[in-house]
């Protein structure tokens, strides 16, 4: 892999989430943002990880910094995961 590609650590922290390796996937996504660290699939990425960790705060974090970022689709994980949390 080329150490300053961010796109091969996100597509593996992908593949990772995928098969339900949380802990790997964010060591990937870490490696990514540190190369992209505006990249909003990044931190979308993060919040999946996140989110099957059960870490629902962390997830909402990534998904909001995401939105940021101008993600076209985390309002949706925000409004549908994170509305609740909010509440407490």
């Amino acid at each position: 892999m080329k150490p300053n590609y961010a796109d091969a650590y996100l597509n593996s922290g992908n593949c990772q989430v995928e098969l339900n390796n949380s802990d790997t996937a964010l060591k990937f996504y870490e490696k990514a943002l540190a190369i992209n660290p505006n990249d909003w699939k990044i931190f979308s990425g993060m919040g999946h990880a996140y989110f099957y960790k059960n870490e629902i705060d962390k997830a909402c974090e990534s998904w909001k910094k995401s939105l940021e970022l101008r993600s076209p689709i985390a309002q949706e994980y925000i409004d549908k995961n994170c509305a609740k949390n909010s509440a407490k």
